[in-house]
């Protein structure tokens, strides 16, 4: 599975012909485009069709710091059902209120106004990074509809220059469409900020 299907891509290469050889290069190449984003990214979210309500909740040991914010794995919101503190190994049944805690939306912190103790904790909750977000998605398909366009240039696009001093046209040029450029650059910034960068 991946977070972005062939049928999907598709969608933006209707002129390309059907047929197993096709769809099996198409999968390569959304391979490839998927992890160059999966890796400028550092993490990777739900396979496509894979929801929250998919995914059972576990249990995970997590060790607190003297703070009044407890840094957890990435996990659905809402999602915790049991934070117990550990003696060892041991589940203790000294239990901490969920609902007495708040949740931030994006950096996975759990604020206790009592702070966190520097103990351990087993947390129960959906952990993942969850669906991948829409400009993650359209990302990948950007990346792999430049890569099937220009299989057969070695990933170089022609191009011709142009003077600007004088205003008049240059030599030609060959420009490298293989990895992410500027813009998506910062669109992969600007997810991976969301998951995985404190604010406070």
């Amino acid at each position: 599975m991946a977070i972005v299907t062939t049928t999907r891509l598709r969608e933006y290469l209707d002129q390309v012909k059907a047929g197993t050889a096709i769809d099996g290069a198409l999968g390569r190449i959304l391979e490839r485009a998927e992890s160059i984003v999966v890796d400028a990214l550092g993490f990777t979210f739900f396979d496509d069709g894979v929801a929250w309500d998919d995914i059972d909740p576990t249990t995970k040991r997590i060790r607190s710091e003297p703070s009044r914010y407890l840094r957890l794995p990435p996990y659905r919101v809402g999602s915790i059902t049991a934070i117990a503190v550990l003696s060892g190994t041991t589940i203790t049944t000294t239990t901490v209120d969920a609902a007495a805690c708040e949740e931030t939306e994006e950096h996975f912190y759990l604020y206790r106004p009592d702070g966190w103790g520097g103990v351990r904790y087993a947390v129960t909750a959906q952990f993942g990074y969850g669906p991948a977000p829409a400009s993650i998605v359209e990302l990948i398909l950007e990346l792999a509809v430049n890569i099937w366009r220009q299989r057969d240039q070695g990933l170089f696009q022609a191009g011709q220059g142009v003077d600007s001093a004088n205003n008049t046209v240059g030599g030609g040029f060959l420009k490298y469409v293989g990895g992410l450029n500027g813009d998506q650059r910062r669109i992969v910034a600007n997810v991976r900020r969301r998951y995985v960068e404190a604010v406070h």
